[in-house]
């Protein structure tokens, strides 16, 4: 196989197989051999390659860059995901602010931006910044419940720190 197309579906083959690693290896095989653009798509595969083999760390990389490249929110909406999976809470909650600034994300994904966006204001301690995240989340239909018991529960931790 020399073509991109061939090389990114046999990627996409092995993830369907469910050997994602195998995946990783074509597409960096490809990368580095120049024979796989660096696209955004492309850089996606290789980073979702990486989120299957539970690679967290290595999916980073790829997906900022793919990020960096795209002015769809998608991207960096799944880069703010991989880094709350490595508790990097201030680069999760610059990607994600990141998101909203582009195009093409559903209300369901906004409502979810602000109460991850609340989260890593949460694990911060950053209590009155994370209650206006969640007050933002509990305008969507689809986080209004958790995001209003999150605002709960931080009212109790501001409660708490003041006494």
């Amino acid at each position: 196989l020399t073509e991109e197309s061939e090389l990114v579906r046999l990627a996409r083959m092995y993830m369907y197989q469910e050997t994602p690693i195998k995946a990783a290896e074509v597409m960096i095989r490809g990368f580095s051999s120049k024979t796989i653009e660096r696209t955004p798509d492309n850089l996606e595969v290789l980073a979702n390659a990486y989120f299957n083999s539970r690679e967290f760390s290595k999916a980073i990389p790829p997906l900022k860059e793919a990020a960096d490249r795209s002015d769809e929110g998608k991207l960096s909406y799944r880069l703010g995901q991989a880094y709350l999976q490595d508790e990097k809470w201030g680069d999760a909650e610059t990607a994600l602010n990141k998101s909203l600034e582009k195009k093409g994300l559903s209300d369901e994904d906004e409502g979810m931006i602000w109460m991850l966006i609340g989260i890593t204001q949460l694990e911060r301690e950053r209590f009155t910044a994370a209650k206006r995240s969640m007050q933002r989340s509990a305008r969507y239909k689809n986080t209004k419940s958790d995001a209003q018991k999150w605002v709960r529960f931080i009212d109790q931790k501001i409660a708490t720190a003041g006494s």
